[in-house]
């Protein structure tokens, strides 16, 4: 019984041992990480009620299970109750979260959901299916909800980050993605498993190391380039002059004398050139300026 429960909850474990790691510059609470694994646990049971609930829908439009009766199943049903579960829990938790800071972040509390979600499922099905059902899920169900939420995690950090910079389309476009995609991916994955057709197998196989490669590839990549969601300094005011326009700002170790040649060189161009800096110049900053400008949102999967 101990060593079934160490196979349902190990895979989790180490996938999300891995996505922390993976971040690299400023590290979550556990807290807040506990809190969504927990709640993505939760979601579990909503999925189950929801799905039960769609079935029964279904049963009014088909008399007998057939493929477009599957396809239905895994994308309007399966897919859309478990993903619109982990997706609610998220949000609910982090989007306001003064730790919710940094593009990687997105990618850890989805991860967290969304393995609170695998973990509870798969302790149901190893308990209920033995060592092989252990096995099987260990290399296949579980790393696949981990990569759904590594793609609802990449949209969610990138709609956070409009947010931040009063972009409302794109908030809204890419939080419509952090819904949307894992429900296509995980309604896709399902529905390739579940039909006993010559072939549909070998697309599951496909899909599954494509999905693993692009999402080991995206976490890579976030994590090196992971960057603040908003501008940690502020742009500098601009001067204004006496006949009130603005004024460049003037840094006396960036004037030098006018170099010309000789055949130019001139009485007048020597008083120029001799003349001393402007006494009245405004002080430099120390600080690098960091604007929301320099925050690259076009990071998608």
């Amino acid at each position: 019984m101990s060593t079934l429960a160490l196979l349902a909850v190990l895979p989790a474990i180490v996938l999300l041992v891995v996505i922390y790691r993976a971040d690299n510059i400023e590290k979550e609470p556990f807290s807040l990480m506990a809190k969504v694994f927990g709640l993505g646990a939760l979601t579990t049971i909503s999925a189950m009620i929801l799905e039960e609930i769609g079935l029964f829908i279904l049963s009014f439009f088909f008399y007998t299970p057939n493929a477009l009766y599957t396809f239905f199943e895994m994308f309007c049903v399966v897919a859309l109750a478990e993903e619109t579960g982990k997706y609610f829990v998220l949000k609910k938790a982090t989007w306001k979260n003064k730790e919710f800071n940094f593009s990687f972040d997105g990618i850890v509390y989805s991860v967290c959901a969304s393995l609170g979600f695998a973990t509870l499922e798969n302790i149901l099905y190893v308990f209920q299916g033995g060592f092989s059902t252990a096995v099987m899920r260990a290399v296949t169900a579980v790393p696949g909800h981990c990569i759904f939420g590594i793609f609802m995690g990449i949209y969610y950090g990138i709609a956070k980050g409009c947010e931040l910079r009063g972009d409302e389309k794109g908030k809204k476009d890419n939080l419509n993605k952090a819904l949307l995609v894992p429900i296509f991916l995980h309604g896709f994955y399902d529905f390739s498993c579940s039909l006993e057709y010559d072939g549909m197998f070998l697309i599951f196989i496909l899909l599954e190391i494509f999905m693993t490669v692009k999402a080991i590839k995206m976490v890579k990549k976030m994590s090196k380039e992971d960057k603040p969601l908003g501008p940690e300094v502020q742009m500098a005011a601009p001067t204004i002059d006496s006949i009130g326009s603005i004024a460049p700002v003037v840094f006396p170790e960036n004037i030098q004398p006018a170099v010309e040649s000789p055949a130019n060189v001139t009485p007048e161009s020597v008083t120029l050139n001799t003349q001393s800096a402007p006494e009245n110049v405004p002080p430099v900053n120390p600080n690098p300026v960091f604007t929301a400008e320099s925050i690259d949102p076009s990071t998608n999967a």
